[in-house]
C-alpha cells in the first residue's frame, strides 16, 4: 500500500477498520511505519463487549438501501448512519449534510462507496491480536467514551497490548472521526506521537488536513488515513484528498 502511494515511510492515522489495516502494517513492516494512531478501532475478541443494541440490530435487521441515485435519500441515509453510530457530542446536521452533499456529487459509484465493505471476507493472514506485541512505533489509541460499535474497552485492550501506546479517550465521542468540537484535544495528541530521531525541522500538517480527510489512503506530508470504507460522511471529509 505504502509503495502504491510512493512513500517510503508514513505516519499511519487508521479510523475504525482502517485501523485494523494500519495494525498490519505496523507488524508487518515496522521500519517503515514512524508512528501508529488508531482511532475507533479494536483487537477484537471475545473477551471484549459487544456492540450497542441499537448497533446489534441495525445489522441483523438492515434497513431497506436508499435509491443510491437519489441524492436527496442518499443524504439522509448518510445522516442516519451517522446519528446512530455518533455520541453524545450533538450531530452538526448543517455541515453533515453539507459534506456528504459534496461526496455525491463526486462520487462515481456511490452504491459501491457504501457497500464494498460489507462483502470482504477474512483474509488468510496469521490472526493480529497475537502479535501485536511486535509493534515498535510510537503508538496512539484515540477512542470515544461513547462509541456504540466498539464500546471503550476495545480502546483499552488495544492500547493495553500495543508496547507503549497512549490511550485518549475521547469523553462522549462515539464510533466516527473526531467531530470538530474535540478537534484541539485530538491534534495536540496526534503531532507530538513521534520517534525520538524524527527530525526537529519536518513539516506537520495543521488540523484541517489531519482531519478533514478523505476515508481513502491518501498522503499529507507523510502522514496515512485509512479509514473503513469510502463512506464520506463517515470520515466528515471537507475536500478533495491528493496522493502527490
Amino acid at each position: 500500500m505504502l509503495d502504491a502511494l510512493g512513500i517510503a515511510q508514513a505516519h499511519l492515522v487508521g479510523i475504525s477498520m482502517g485501523g485494523g489495516i494500519a495494525q498490519e502494517i505496523a507488524i508487518e513492516h515496522p521500519e517503515r511505519v514512524i508512528t501508529l494512531t488508531l482511532m475507533s478501532t479494536s483487537l477484537l475478541g471475545d473477551d471484549l463487549p459487544p456492540p450497542a443494541d441499537r448497533i446489534s440490530k441495525m445489522f441483523s435487521e438492515p434497513a431497506p438501501s436508499p435509491d443510491w441515485t437519489d441524492r436527496a435519500a442518499v443524504i439522509q441515509s448518510f445522516m442516519d448512519m451517522e446519528r446512530a453510530f455518533s455520541g453524545s457530542i450533538p450531530v452538526d446536521e448543517e455541515r453533515t449534510r453539507a459534506i456528504a452533499g459534496r461526496m455525491f456529487d463526486r462520487t462515481r459509484d456511490v452504491a459501491a462507496s457504501m457497500t464494498n465493505h460489507w462483502i470482504l471476507e477474512g483474509g488468510d493472514s496469521e490472526p493480529i491480536r497475537p502479535r501485536l506485541g511486535q509493534i515498535t512505533a510510537p503508538a496512539l489509541v484515540i477512542h470515544g467514551t461513547e462509541d456504540p460499535l466498539f464500546p471503550l474497552p476495545h480502546g483499552e485492550a488495544l492500547a493495553r497490548e500495543i508496547p507503549g501506546a497512549t490511550l485518549l479517550p475521547i469523553e462522549g465521542m462515539g464510533h466516527q472521526m473526531p467531530p470538530p468540537q474535540v478537534w484541539d484535544e485530538v491534534v495536540a495528541a496526534i503531532l507530538p506521537v513521534r520517534r525520538p530521531e524524527t527530525k526537529s525541522d519536518q513539516r506537520v500538517v495543521d488540523m484541517s488536513s489531519i482531519l478533514r480527510v478523505a476515508s481513502v489512503p491518501c498522503r499529507r506530508d507523510g502522514f496515512v488515513f485509512l479509514s473503513w470504507c469510502a463512506a464520506p460522511a463517515r470520515a466528515l471529509w471537507a475536500r478533495p484528498c491528493s496522493n502527490g
